[in-house]
């Protein structure tokens, strides 16, 4: 059984929406070339005889999708629900009716599925990392048995870790898991389940013992709000470094999908020791494997839009300047991203950004860091959707 569209993630929301539009485009043009006999019936000529084959290939997952929305199916009677048994007879060519109601409900789940995009994505992007939430959560070990059962209660989880679960270990991890899993709960105050948590984790730290040297005791979770473009106030609260507007985890979210997409392994293995490195406050292997991601990144987009049939310059400078020099060029010179030749574009400046001092520019400090991080996961972002678009979203 299919998870309902309410409990999906916003890539199988695009996986399932791409299918259904699909289902009903096959619909559509089977219909169209039924022919009508003199008798009155109907009967498939060369063009829907292939479309027919098509839809036998879709329609065990489509019905499973219109399936997953409650509220079509119901409404639906038996009569006019085209059961999957049905479209594989060849009968059903004297049954139009069964796919006139079949589209109608494809329609239909299109558009619930399109409308659910914007609450599916909520879902899957978690307003902090998963390395925070561990590394917050975690902390909870330190609170008797009796005050982690209060605090559950105050959030309603009180059934994700019980008593009996054993160890605190046990217990936390029950939370760390739940939180993961469930992006997009509201908490009792009405905000995101997790950031109330979080916020609420860091005042009783704050009122303890560390105090005000949580950034001696906890460098990896403050180092890992900071990527997640949170900083924490004097007063234990949480502060956004960014506007609310750049959505920076769901950005590297998109980013990394887009990489697993293209399959940009090397790319991926630097962004993700870059963020690791970030987390454990080591700078200068952050810087490193930033400027290697951004090389490995674009020198991969010059090999994905060569497709083997042009020889391409060696890595590095030579390839990004073979991607201004495209038509269309993928680096746009009108746009200053790259000046062909020159040193003035925005991708050249960048890339003296990223290591102003040659290639072993020492120790950074961590908002200079930071700072890189979080331009690189944007950067890397916009350009990676501009392949998707010109690929044609392969």
């Amino acid at each position: 059984m299919e998870k309902t569209y309410k409990q999906i993630t916003f890539f199988e929301n695009n996986k399932r929406l791409t299918l259904l539009e699909n289902f009903k485009l096959h619909l559509g043009t089977y219909l169209n070339n039924l022919e009508h006999h003199y008798s009155g019936g109907l009967s498939e000529n060369e063009k829907a005889k292939a479309e027919h084959k098509e839809i036998n290939k879709l329609i065990d997952k489509a019905c499973s999708y219109i399936e997953a929305i409650p509220s079509i199916v119901g409404v639906i009677g038996e009569d006019n629900y085209l059961t999957k048994g049905l479209i594989y007879e060849q009968d059903i060519i004297d049954k139009s009716h069964f796919y006139k109601s079949l589209i109608d409900m494809t329609e239909r789940a299109i558009a619930v599925y399109r409308g659910n995009s914007k609450m599916a994505k909520q879902r899957t992007y978690n307003p902090f990392s998963r390395i925070t939430i561990i590394k917050t959560i975690e902390s909870l070990e330190s609170l008797t048995h009796a005050e982690i059962g209060r605090f559950l209660l105050k959030f309603g989880l009180e059934k994700v870790a019980p008593q009996k679960l054993g160890s605190k270990m046990s217990r936390v991890n029950a939370v760390i898991g739940y939180l993961i899993e469930n992006h997009d709960e509201k908490g009792p105050f009405g905000a995101n389940l997790t950031f109330e948590i979080i916020e609420d984790v860091l005042k009783i730290i704050y009122s303890n013992k560390y105090s005000r040297k949580i950034k001696e005791h906890l460098p990896e979770l403050i180092n890992s709000l900071k990527h997640d473009s949170y900083i924490i106030t004097d007063e234990g609260s949480l502060k956004r470094m960014l506007p609310e507007s750049i959505k920076l985890v769901e950005r590297e979210y998109e980013l990394n999908s887009l990489l697993d997409k293209f399959g940009f392994t090397t790319a991926k293995g630097h962004i993700d020791q870059a963020i690791n490195a970030h987390s454990r406050g080591e700078w200068a292997s952050a810087n490193a494997q930033l400027r290697s991601f951004m090389e490995s990144l674009f020198d991969s987009i010059a090999d994905k839009l060569a497709c083997g049939k042009m020889t391409l310059p060696s890595t590095g400078h030579q390839r990004r300047e073979f991607l201004a020099k495209l038509n269309p060029p993928f680096l746009i010179p009108t746009l200053n991203e790259w000046e062909i030749n020159g040193k003035s574009g925005f991708l050249q400046g960048l890339w003296r950004r990223l290591n102003p001092q040659g290639s072993h520019p020492g120790l950074s400090d961590e908002e200079d860091s930071t700072f890189r991080l979080h331009l690189m996961i944007l950067t890397a972002f916009y350009y990676l959707k501009r392949l998707d678009s010109r690929t044609g979203n392969p």
